[in-house]
């Protein structure tokens, strides 16, 4: 059974990967500098909250990084796994099964 998904992954986690990895992500969006009353959100994040919780932070004008995206055609638990193990506190990793 294949499980499709979409990883979301944050500068931290994907600055630390080998090239090889690295060529199969695509750069989605900068974010900085974000000195706006209200965020109302984009293709992968529903509001301010659920940006500053991806971050790791309390502010947004505390988000200093870049998102990437990679699409899965099937996305294991194993996977998951792997993928989450490389986040620190749980921060700056998105996982959207398909």
């Amino acid at each position: 059974m294949n499980i499709p998904a979409q990883l979301v992954i944050g500068s931290h986690i994907y600055n630390n990967l080998l090239e090889q990895e690295k060529v199969k992500f695509k750069l989605y969006k900068k974010y900085n500098n974000l000195n706006i009353s209200e965020w109302l959100g984009d293709n992968y994040f529903y509001d301010e909250e659920d940006l500053l919780t991806f971050w790791g932070v309390k502010k947004l004008k505390d988000i200093n990084g870049c998102v990437y995206v990679r699409r899965f055609d099937n996305l294991s638990r194993k996977d998951e796994k792997f993928w989450r193990s490389l986040s620190l506190n749980g921060d700056q990793i998105k996982i959207y099964w398909c």
